[in-house]
Order: structure tokens, then sequence, then C-alpha cells
């Protein structure tokens, strides 16, 4: 068991981690989730949740402390959050015509930000536009 120095502990298995971040709850991240997870940790937390599915459109996801992960086997699995989140919801998540994303949520490095999806890209700045 490894702990952060925080109030994180956690511990690596084969198929994915076990985290807690107040020593009694504890949460799973595994499969493509978890991948995904180990990239952008610095940046989404730590889990607030277990994973979630529908059936019906194939979506996983996974609830962090600043954004969820979420994804198809199709598609692949990235960061929703925030601003783009927000639109994304308002126009149906993957079931909407935007459909899964397709990218994680990319910066030109100025204050702009977008992410793909099958359907088009949610681009924000001052204000967010879907294209």
């Amino acid at each position: 068991i490894i702990s952060d120095g925080k109030n994180t502990t956690y511990q690596k298995y084969e198929g994915g981690i076990i985290v807690s971040t107040d020593g009694k709850k504890y949460s799973t991240i595994t499969g493509k989730i978890y991948t995904e997870w180990e990239k952008l940790v610095e940046k989404i937390g730590y889990p607030t949740e277990p994973a979630g599915s529908n059936s019906s459109t194939g979506i996983l996801w996974q609830a962090f402390e600043n954004g969820l992960i979420v994804g198809s086997d199709k598609t692949g699995f990235f960061e929703s959050s925030g601003k783009i989140r927000e639109v994304w919801a308002k126009n149906g998540f993957e079931s909407g015509k935007l459909g899964f994303p397709t990218s994680g949520i990319i910066s030109d490095g100025k204050n702009t930000t977008y992410q793909k999806y099958e359907g088009g890209i949610i681009e924000c700045a001052t204000t967010c536009t879907m294209r």
C-alpha cells in the first residue's frame, strides 16, 4: 500500500488500482478508464464514485474530483469536464448528435480549448460553440 503523503492511499494490481482518499471509502479504477486515468491523475484527481455504464449506448464512465473519464471500446476513453462537458450534456451526451468523444480536451495554449466528437467539435473560448 502506497501513501501520497496526504490522505490518499492506493495499491496497484495487474488489472487496475484500489484508491482511498479518506481511509474509509475505497474505489477501484480498472480497464481502459484506468489506462486513461494514469495519464490524467494530476489534472483529474482521484475517483469520487465507482464506474458506471449504459448498456443501451455502450458508454462507460467514472467520476473523479475534477471531471469524468468517459468512452467506449470503439471510440476510446477521454476526459470530460468543464464547459465542454456542459455543452455535451445539453446536447444529449453520447445519445445526441455529437456522439462519443474521440479526443481529449485540447488547449491552444492561449484561451481556447476544444474536444472532438464523432459528430463534431465543441470549442470554448469566451463562449462555447459546436461545429
